[in-house]
């Protein structure tokens, strides 16, 4: 999973404004530059037709390490540009257990149950089990502020209303560009919109916030190939075949909790506590990408990952002790639904998401205020 979703939180603003509802001062703008760390715990079960139901038929470890580099400047009051470049410097599955594929006679499909263990040396080579690294997608974004309490144009409001509009634009490389060297890139593919609707208001020592988020990523164009080297039956005059990746919504509240606070200084400290629920659409992938080792006969084929919900629980941090200088931490936890991950025909395959997949984030950097 990406955590490439665009976070709930975004950077930070005035000393008077939630996150989700900020933006710079006229004529003024932020610099951050961070670490941004995800840890994902999977856990496959394959369904028998039979008791006991699904068995848990591989586990493994997915973890992502990149530098957030992102600036933001204010042309006007409550209209904000903001620019986001992550370096990937590490991405990669590693299968801790796993069972080999193999056909099922009486069933009359693929199944991972009773095949026998993949050897380390397999798992790391496994597609699924790909490095990648780079840069990232690039995002762009821009944020109106109709109306503030911070007094955005000529008066203050009761509340504060933000609405986002971005685009992702393809670093060049994705998870199916493979290098001669056997890793990928790090984007995701095709271009990407980001609208989002957020409000927040300020209760004395607390500010409550609300937001509506939709990401729509467009389909792409990818060099896949079967088990043998050769390009997949439809694929274009270049050899490229398309895949469609999964489009997202999203309902987010929090509150921000304002432990100390100098308004005449511009300093204080925020905590921050929220909770996210997702809806992540089916998408396409190349078969061999989610699951280790898939039969010879669907490997690199396109295959259907399902629609399913993620819920996030997450809390941040953010100390401004002096004037220029702004320090975060975040941390996130998320809990994934069950899905099926790779679903070649209506029959093939019934691995899927085992319950106790679930994943961590952990973010922390700095803030460069220009005012």
């Amino acid at each position: 999973m990406r955590m490439l979703l665009v976070a709930a939180i975004l950077f930070a603003g005035s000393a008077q404004a939630a996150e989700v509802t900020s933006t710079p001062p006229r004529w003024t703008g932020d610099l951050y530059f961070g670490y941004d760390g995800t840890l994902d715990v999977i856990r496959l079960q394959d369904a028998a037709d039979s008791e006991p139901g699904p068995l848990e038929v591989a586990n493994g470890i997915h973890h992502r390490h990149a530098l957030d580099l992102s600036g933001r400047f204010s042309p006007w009051h409550g209209v904000q540009v903001r620019l986001d470049l992550p370096i990937v410097a590490w991405d990669r599955t590693r299968w801790l257990e796993a069972n080999r594929m193999v056909w099922d006679p009486d069933r009359q499909r693929p199944t991972m149950l009773g095949g026998a263990a993949i050897n380390t040396n397999d798992l790391d080579a496994t597609p699924s089990s790909r490095e990648h690294h780079g840069p990232d997608d690039l995002y762009l974004g821009f944020r109106v502020v109709p109306f503030g309490e911070d007094a955005v144009y000529r008066g203050a409001a009761p509340a504060s209303l933000a609405i986002d509009l971005g685009f992702t634009f393809p670093s060049g490389e994705n998870h199916d560009s493979v290098r001669d060297n056997g890793s990928a890139g790090a984007g995701v593919g095709g271009m990407g919109v980001h609208l989002a609707l957020a409000a927040s208001r300020r209760f004395a020592q607390a500010e409550p916030w609300i937001r509506f988020a939709y990401d729509h990523q467009a389909a792409y164009s990818a060099p896949l190939v079967d088990v043998n080297g050769a390009a997949l039956p439809g694929a274009d005059a270049d050899g490229n075949t398309t895949l469609d990746p999964a489009d997202s919504a999203s309902i987010s509240l929090g509150t921000e909790v304002i432990a100390t606070e100098d308004r005449a200084a511009d300093t204080g400290v925020r905590m921050g506590f929220g909770a996210t629920l997702r809806y992540v659409s089916p998408e396409q992938v190349s078969s061999g990408r989610r699951i280790p080792l898939p039969l010879a006969s669907t490997r690199g084929h396109v295959a259907i990952a399902a629609e399913h919900i993620q819920i996030e629980a997450l809390m941040s941090v953010r100390a401004r002790t002096q004037r220029p200088a702004e320090f975060r931490m975040d941390v996130a936890g998320g809990w994934v639904s069950d899905h099926t991950l790779e679903q070649v025909s209506e029959s093939a395959y019934g691995v899927q998401t085992a319950p106790g997949t679930f994943y961590v984030r952990f973010g922390v950097g700095a803030l460069l205020r220009f005012r």
